[in-house]
């Protein structure tokens, strides 16, 4: 896929990092991330956290980018992935990629109308100047 935009509301790349984090942090909570992790490793250790985690950012790098918009809006305190826009940004910058973000106060499951609303505005965005899709009427007189 070559795709125009990609647009992300509370981003979540590393899948082995959220697994770690359900002992402490996040009990009784997303345990499909442990799932993914035994299914895909065997096991919970640490190096198999880490293996996971590399098994996304391998592929991600790979791919040319440079020609797709990325709109990300995503938790300042994401208490499932903490760091997925800091990485993020640095693989996206590095491909050359536009990015447009916006980050929110709080933690993953904190202010998800702020996040909505923030996705609606990228994707609008997006069509207008990707597609040239006018989302107000009077905005065509302009």
């Amino acid at each position: 896929l070559n795709p125009q935009a990609i647009i992300v509301g509370k981003p979540l790349v590393n899948i082995g990092t959220i697994a770690e984090h359900m002992r402490l942090l996040r009990p009784e909570e997303f345990g499909t991330a442990l799932d993914v992790l035994v299914s895909n490793e065997g096991d919970t250790s640490q190096a198999s956290i880490k293996a996971l985690n590399q098994k996304f950012w391998q592929t991600f790098q790979k791919k040319s980018l440079s020609q797709t918009v990325f709109a990300i809006a995503y938790m300042q305190h994401d208490d499932y992935d903490p760091h997925a826009f800091q990485e993020l940004l640095p693989v996206l910058t590095a491909h050359q990629a536009r990015v447009m973000n916006r980050s929110i106060p709080g933690r993953h499951n904190d202010d998800s109308p702020t996040i909505a609303s923030w996705f609606v505005n990228f994707y609008n965005i997006i069509l207008e100047d990707k597609f040239g899709r006018v989302q107000h009427a009077e905005k065509q007189n302009i």
